[in-house]
C-alpha cells in the first residue's frame, strides 16, 4: 500500500462540563486527528495529550508538528505492506508504543490486559472499543460514549453503550465510525496536508 498523503487536523472539542484531575483543569480537549489517504482508501487516528504537557510530556501542538515536519515525510510515498514494516520505519523514534504488541506481548507472558481512552472523539475511542475486543482485554475497559462527554462527537453513528455496560464491536472493515468532515472543521485550528514532493 502506498500513502499518497497524511491529512493533520489539530482540533478543541468543548467538553459538556470541565474535565478535573490533579493535573488541572479543561473545558476543551486538544486532540490531533491523521487521516493516511491511499487511492481510494482513507484510514483514520487520534491522539489526545491535551494543550499542556500536564499528563505527559507530549501536547496537541507538539504531536502536531512531529507529525507534519518528521512521521509525515517519511511515510507519504512509500509503499508500506505490513504493520512490521510500518513498526521497522519507526523503530528510530523513541516513545512510539503501539497498543496491539503490548497485548500480544502481556498474552504471550500471561498478564491480562485493559484499554482505555484519554477523551478521544469516536475516531480514537472507536479504536479502543476493537481493541478491547481482542483476547487479553479482560479486565473492564476505560471506555465511555459519545454523549459523556461531548454534545456532539466527531463522527457517526455515535459510540453507544449497552445494557451491562458493554459496546457492540463493529464488524465492518476499516473505520466503523465515520469521521464528519463538517464537525471536523468546525473544531479545527489548524490544518495541514502532507504530501509527496
Amino acid at each position: 500500500m502506498r500513502i499518497d498523503a497524511i491529512e493533520l487536523y489539530y482540533v478543541t472539542l468543548p467538553l459538556k462540563y470541565p474535565w478535573k484531575t490533579a493535573y488541572g483543569e479543561d473545558s476543551e480537549i486538544h486532540s490531533v486527528l491523521v487521516k493516511a489517504v491511499s487511492g481510494e482508501n482513507e484510514g483514520w487516528g487520534e491522539t489526545t495529550p491535551f494543550f499542556a504537557p500536564t499528563y505527559s510530556p507530549e501536547t496537541a501542538g507538539s504531536v502536531f508538528f512531529l507529525l507534519q515536519q518528521v512521521f509525515g515525510p517519511l511515510l507519504v510515498g512509500e509503499e508500506i505492506e505490513t504493520a512490521t514494516e510500518l513498526n521497522e520505519r519507526l523503530a528510530p523514534f523513541k516513545g512510539n508504543p503501539f497498543a496491539k504488541a503490548i497485548h500480544d506481548l502481556s498474552m504471550e507472558n500471561g498478564i491480562p490486559a485493559w484499554v482505555g481512552g484519554m477523551l478521544e472523539s469516536g475516531i480514537g475511542a472507536g479504536i479502543c472499543v476493537e481493541l478491547a475486543s481482542l483476547t487479553n482485554f479482560t479486565y473492564p475497559g476505560d471506555l465511555f460514549p459519545s454523549e459523556r462527554f461531548y454534545a456532539q462527537d466527531l463522527t457517526e453513528p455515535p459510540l453507544v453503550l449497552q445494557p451491562g455496560c458493554v459496546f457492540n464491536v463493529p464488524d465492518v472493515p476499516g473505520t466503523p465510525y465515520k469521521p464528519i468532515q463538517e464537525r471536523i472543521d468546525k473544531v479545527t485550528l489548524r490544518h495541514a496536508v502532507v504530501r509527496n514532493n
